[in-house]
Order: structure tokens, then C-alpha cells, then sequence
């Protein structure tokens, strides 16, 4: 029976709690997440390394 939930095979499959369907979802959405992460990670990095150039150009400048 497709539309009857208990015995329908693939409703049963991904209600299942460790189904390979959810651990599947799961590690979609941990990847999807960790890329927007490396993605702040990289603009953080940029920004502090760009702070970090001016700030050496302000005391070469000064000290010059």
C-alpha cells in the first residue's frame, strides 16, 4: 500500500532514526554548512590580513 505510512516501504525506510537515508541528510547538511563556514573563515583571514598590511605601511611610513 503506497499511501498507507506504516506499511509503506519508503516512509518506513526514512522515518527510520538511523536510516541511510538521514545519515545521508545529514552529512549533506554538515557539508553544506562547513562550506559557508570556510567561506567567513576566508573573508575574516583576508580582512585581518589587509588591517595587518595597512597598519605595517602607517609605521614604515612613520618610521621613514
Amino acid at each position: 500500500m503506497i499511501n498507507d505510512g506504516i506499511y509503506c516501504t519508503l516512509l518506513s525506510h526514512v522515518r527510520k532514526e538511523n536510516s541511510l537515508h538521514r545519515i545521508t541528510m545529514k552529512c549533506c547538511e554538515d557539508l553544506m554548512s562547513q562550506s559557508q563556514d570556510i567561506h567567513n573563515l576566508i573573508d575574516k583571514r583576508v580582512s585581518q590580513e589587509v588591517e595587518n598590511n595597512c597598519l605595517r605601511l602607517r609605521l614604515i611610513s612613520f618610521d621613514g
